[in-house]
């Protein structure tokens, strides 16, 4: 994630900048290309997905994939 929210503290990252990994999500490669070349905001609202919530719990999730797994399961269900 490049965009910022401060309420997740999360802040902007320039296009020089990579962001921390905490704040990297896994995307297939034709929902990559479509999130790159539109408003990064608009994309995961179109998808019905709090990116930073879903960053975070991932990144808390680190090391147990059956935990990452459920996280992922949770986030998607409720997009769907």
């Amino acid at each position: 994630l490049r965009s910022d929210n401060l309420e997740f503290g999360k802040r902007s990252t320039g296009m020089q900048q990579k962001p921390s990994d905490m704040w990297t999500l896994p995307l297939c490669s034709r929902c990559h290309r479509d999130q790159h070349s539109s408003n990064e905001k608009n994309f995961w609202g179109n998808q019905g997905i709090n990116p930073w919530v879903l960053a975070l719990s991932l990144f808390a999730a680190s090391g147990d994939p059956d935990l990452a797994h459920e996280v992922i399961s949770r986030q998607v269900g409720r997009a769907a």
